[in-house]
């Protein structure tokens, strides 16, 4: 090593000093985490619901945490940025710097310049300090961090942390997310029944600059078609017999500079659909019996139907339908990313032992292996109600086959085809058809075993080779 009597810190000294810097991370040009502190790794922990302390030098901040704005920062070859990051309950403003080699550029580092609201508002107290000392003139620059909005985070339902999954198609999911939260723009979710699109919108409301103003609900669905426009618009004082005394104001009027989430927007009655289409285009709404008036809300729909069929189906207005999908965010199903599944088992499990006060560890094996065979049509919703209903069940520390109920027998359960009816007696192909896939399924499910096989279907071993000696013979 070159000496060098400018630099006298030891190794341990340095040590020290990366110790003591908050939210710091270093990575190379590709992205390629080289160090990160201590306090940075268990805060990813908690937004990917993975523990990633273990291990994350040699990983790429990409994979780690995607929501990361140091990734954009590399990709614009930035060299000096200031980052705002918004979260549950928190705000953190970070300093990026490009790191060089001569005029090459080797990587960049990230670190915490504030790590709470409180902070932030500490700081803002002391330029409004110096303000009135007259030294300086902020009075009114920044006004994103207030106590008041500070308490209003405490209130969150949802945030990016409750998007449980690190499969490549959720952490797309999450990156896409954020970078959406970023702008006013409409958003359109589209996913299947059961996927989380309540969690998303409340994810993309609560990232966004809008977070300390109202997120707003509407489920199109369960509202009935005669109440839907005073729902969402609102009604003057007498504009129509059994109005409320001093008027109502609507959905959208609440929202107010927040952000309005229109949940099962396929089933949005056709004669409102126009006058979504105006609120859209014109950024302005009406009361019912009343004037026309400006707004500033920002609109995030949902639908497990797709849009595009509804439109050339005649069901949904094709205008309406372009001016909602500005932005389009589609939540994968669950057996489109069955790696994720054993960590919405740990999280179920964990929320469940506190629920009904138990001790359960996890699943056996064979359980988890009926998991990964079965095509969750209900997604996350189901594989939850299911964890609860064997939590309820359980009585050892792990959930058995036994503690599923008849899950079981909807997971081998066979789609029989049409051209069953064209065979000489389809009663007894389907029966044959059913039996052959039962027990091909069961035999996967149980990794072979024939002994296991057989208690799983309910039939004595001898009884098993039997119809296995059969199924040979036919095939």
């Amino acid at each position: 090593m070159d000496n060098n009597n400018e630099f006298q810190l030891t190794l341990k000294e340095c040590e020290r000093i990366l110790a003591h810097l908050s939210g710091l991370v270093i990575v190379d040009d590709e992205g390629v985490i080289r160090y990160m502190s201590e306090d940075l790794r268990k805060t990813f922990a908690n937004i990917d619901g993975e523990d990633i302390s273990r291990q994350v030098i040699g990983r790429n901040i990409r994979e780690i945490y995607p929501a990361s704005k140091l990734i954009d920062f590399l990709e614009a070859e930035n060299t000096d940025e200031i980052a705002i990051y918004l979260g549950r309950s928190s705000i953190n403003i970070a300093r990026m710097k490009a790191l060089y080699e001569g005029k090459e550029r080797v990587g960049a580092i990230d670190f915490d310049l504030f790590s709470t609201a409180e902070e932030v508002d500490h700081f803002f107290n002391k330029l409004e300090n110096l303000t009135e000392e007259g030294m300086l003139d902020f009075s009114d620059r920044v006004n994103l961090i207030t106590s008041g909005s500070t308490q209003k985070l405490k209130h969150m339902k949802y945030s990016i942390s409750d998007i449980i999954g690190t499969s490549p198609s959720i952490i797309e999911l999450k990156r896409n997310l954020v970078r959406m939260s970023e702008s006013d723009s409409t958003v359109l979710i589209e996913a299947e029944t059961g996927c989380g699109k309540e969690l998303v919108a409340h994810s993309i409301h609560n990232l966004s600059t809008r977070m300390k103003y109202p997120l707003v609900e509407i489920n199109c669905a369960a509202i009935p078609e005669t109440l839907f426009e005073s729902e969402l618009f609102g009604y003057e004082e007498g504009s129509f017999t059994g109005a409320r005394q001093g008027g109502k104001a609507g959905k959208l009027e609440l929202a107010e500079k927040g952000t309005l989430f229109l949940d099962e927007v396929d089933q949005l009655p056709i004669h409102i659909q126009p006058k979504l289409l105006r609120v859209l285009q014109e950024k302005e709404f009406s009361r019912i019996g009343g004037k026309t008036k400006k707004m500033d809300v920002r609109i995030v729909a949902a639908s497990n139907k797709n849009l595009a069929a509804l439109v050339r189906e005649g069901k949904f207005r094709e205008d309406l339908y372009y001016r909602l999908n500005i932005m389009r965010l589609t939540i994968p199903p669950l057996r489109e990313r069955k790696e994720d599944i054993p960590l919405f088992v740990e999280k179920s499990i964990r929320e469940m032992n506190s629920v009904l006060d138990k001790k359960v560890e996890g699943v056996s094996p064979q359980v988890m292996k009926f998991f990964y065979h079965y095509n969750w049509p209900g997604n996350v919703r189901e594989l939850k109600n299911l964890i609860e209903r064997a939590m309820n069940l359980c009585v050892g520390k792990q959930i058995e086959a036994d503690d599923l109920g008849d899950f079981i027998s909807e997971s081998l359960y066979v789609d029989f085809k049409d051209t069953l009816l064209s065979e000489t007696n389809p009663l007894e192909a389907a029966r044959e058809l059913a039996e052959r896939e039962v027990i091909t399924k069961a035999l996967n499910l149980c990794g072979g075993n024939k002994q296991k096989t057989a208690e799983l279907l309910k039939i004595s071993r001898a009884t098993l080779y039997n119809k296995l000696a059969y199924m040979k013979k036919d095939v």
